[in-house]
C-alpha cells in the first residue's frame, strides 16, 4: 500500500446531483482539515513508504493552505494527484503557481456544453470556468497528466461520446474515467432517477471505447461489473485499482476526529451476487452496487465463464 488519500476540504461551489460526498459536505459544511494535521499526516505516511498522494474533498483547491500542502508533498517526494471541479484552475495566476507541484489532476466533467454540465452540477457557470481551466492547462501543463472523470447518468448518457471528444480536444486529457452513479450522499438520494441500467450502459460501450481510442486517450470504467463490460472488461478500473489509505473527517458520539480507512479492493458499497461465484473474473471485479441490486435486481449480472 503506497497510496494516501486525504480529504482536506468540505467546501465546494458545485452541488452535484450525484455527489457521493454530499452527506459529508453537509455534516462538515465549509470545514477544512487544519494545515498542521495535513502536514503531520504527510510526514507520518511518507515515513511508512507512501509515495502517492490524492488530495480531494469537497474541492481541495479551496483549502486556504493548498499551495503549502502541495509544495510540502513535493519535498517529501509524493506523486501528487488532485481531483477538482476546475474552478480555481480557470485563473492563470493559480495555474502558474500550483502546476509545477502537481503530477496528476482529474477534472470532473459531465457534459460537453454548459446546459448539460451545469444542470448536473447545479451551479450555473461551472462549465464556463471549466473551459477556461482547460485552456489554461493546455497552455502550460508540461509534465502534468490530465484525467477527466465523467459520471454517467440517464441525463448525459446519450452525450458521453461527445463529452469524451470535448475533453480530448479542449485539454488533451490522457485518460477518461466513466463512473457509474455511486449510491452515497446525493448519489443515493437520486439513485433511481440517475443510475444507468447496466443493459443500457452496455449499448454505449463500443462507441465510448472507439471515441477514446481515436483521441489517443486511455478509458476506464468504474462501478460497472466486468460482465457488463463484456469484451471491454480489460478497460475496467477494477483491474487497475490500487490499495490505499483514506484519511477524512468523521464524527461519532459527538466527537470529531480524522478517521483512517484502509481499502484493499474497489468494493465500497458493492457486492457479489450468487451468480458471481462462478464467474472467471470474480477475484478482479468489485461486483455490483448493492443499491443497484436492491432497486433493479441482479438479472443483468451474467458471469464470465471463460478467459
Amino acid at each position: 500500500m503506497k497510496r494516501l488519500e486525504l480529504h482536506i476540504s468540505y467546501k465546494c461551489p458545485n452541488s452535484c446531483s450525484f455527489c457521493s460526498e454530499g452527506d459529508q459536505l453537509k455534516k462538515f459544511k465549509g470545514a477544512f482539515v487544519s494545515k498542521e494535521s495535513v502536514l503531520n499526516n504527510l510526514k507520518r505516511f511518507a515515513r511508512r513508504g507512501f509515495n502517492h498522494l490524492t488530495l480531494t474533498g469537497g474541492e481541495p483547491t479551496l483549502h486556504p493552505d493548498f499551495f503549502e500542502i502541495i509544495r510540502f508533498a513535493s519535498l517529501l517526494k509524493y506523486r501528487t494527484y488532485v481531483s477538482s471541479n476546475g474552478g480555481l484552475f480557470s485563473r492563470q495566476s493559480f495555474c502558474s503557481k500550483v502546476i509545477p507541484y502537481l503530477d496528476e489532476v482529474s477534472f470532473s466533467l459531465h457534459g460537453d456544453n454548459a446546459r448539460l454540465h451545469d444542470s448536473l452540477t447545479n451551479n450555473p457557470g461551472s462549465f464556463l470556468k471549466l473551459r477556461k481551466a482547460f485552456a489554461n492547462i493546455k497552455k502550460r501543463k508540461g509534465k502534468l497528466f490530465v484525467f477527466v472523470n465523467i459520471v454517467a447518468t440517464l441525463r448525459n448518457l446519450p452525450y458521453l461520446k461527445d463529452t469524451i471528444e470535448f475533453a480530448a480536444d479542449s485539454v488533451s486529457a490522457k485518460q477518461v474515467l466513466i463512473s457509474a452513479v455511486a449510491p452515497e450522499g446525493a448519489g443515493k438520494d437520486n439513485f433511481l432517477s440517475l443510475a444507468v441500467p447496466l443493459r443500457e450502459m452496455s449499448k454505449h460501450l463500443s462507441s465510448l471505447v472507439d471515441a477514446s481510442c481515436r483521441k489517443n486517450m486511455q478509458i476506464r470504467f468504474f462501478g460497472i461489473p466486468m460482465c457488463t463490460l463484456g469484451n471491454f472488461c480489460g478497460f475496467s478500473n477494477d483491474a487497475y485499482w490500487s490499495p490505499r489509505t483514506t484519511v477524512e473527517l468523521w464524527r461519532n458520539l459527538g466527537l470529531e476526529f480524522l478517521k483512517v480507512t484502509k481499502s484493499y479492493k474497489p468494493v465500497r458499497n458493492r457486492i457479489k451476487v450468487h451468480k458471481c461465484l462462478r464467474c472467471a473474473l470474480r477475484n478482479i471485479c468489485g461486483g455490483v452496487f448493492s443499491e443497484y441490486v436492491e432497486r433493479f435486481g441482479a438479472g443483468e449480472v451474467i458471469p464470465f465463464n471463460h478467459g
